[in-house]
């Protein structure tokens, strides 16, 4: 009987941890592997800290935010993984609230707003937002014309709804501004 109420207890005070790091998408250490540097030092660390230091000087003020793009990220990630289709609904819509977030409280030049540009077209296209998602991929552009990745991305987009003539017109773009660029050749 005794055995029984522990595990019972157990239960009970080790579910909320679990269902916090769903729910909010704060990552778990294995999942924070995964993500960029910067949200080690964003989720991990505090002011103060050296590596949190370094990285607010290098991403600057609004390195205060980057949390939410860390969680969106983590997010998508764990949408890929998601073995049941509303868990992946779940994923994608609170991806979408965490980058919705950065675009309404960052600065529009903060380095980071081309990838939350691209990660929240990528997460609205997966939920079927394709007209949202073809403006956060151009949006990207617009911010970083330099960025072969954001061509690829929004010509795979165009190639993906068989729109190929836009997706070559885009990869003529991203020529134009990048011409050595590998991925874009």
């Amino acid at each position: 009987m005794r055995y029984l109420i522990k595990i019972g207890c157990f239960l009970i005070f080790s579910v909320p941890t679990t269902v916090f790091a769903i729910e909010t998408g704060y990552p778990t250490d294995l999942e924070l592997a995964s993500l960029p540097q910067y949200c080690h030092a964003k989720l991990r660390k505090n002011q103060g800290d050296p590596e949190y230091e370094k990285w607010r000087g290098i991403l600057g003020l609004d390195f205060m935010h980057t949390h939410h793009f860390c969680q969106g990220l983590n997010l998508i990630n764990r949408y890929y993984k998601a073995s049941s289709e509303s868990d992946r609904k779940h994923y994608l819509k609170s991806a979408i609230d965490n980058f919705g977030y950065m675009v309404t409280n960052a600065a529009p030049t903060y380095s980071l707003m081309p990838e939350v540009y691209i990660n929240r077209g990528t997460a609205l296209s997966k939920f079927g937002k394709n007209s949202e998602a073809m403006v956060d991929f151009r949006k990207a552009i617009e911010l970083n014309p330099r960025w072969a990745k954001a061509y690829t991305i929004l010509a795979d987009f165009y190639v993906e709804k068989k729109l190929q003539g836009e997706a070559l017109a885009t990869i003529t773009e991203g020529l134009r501004y990048v011409p050595n660029s590998k991925m874009l050749q």
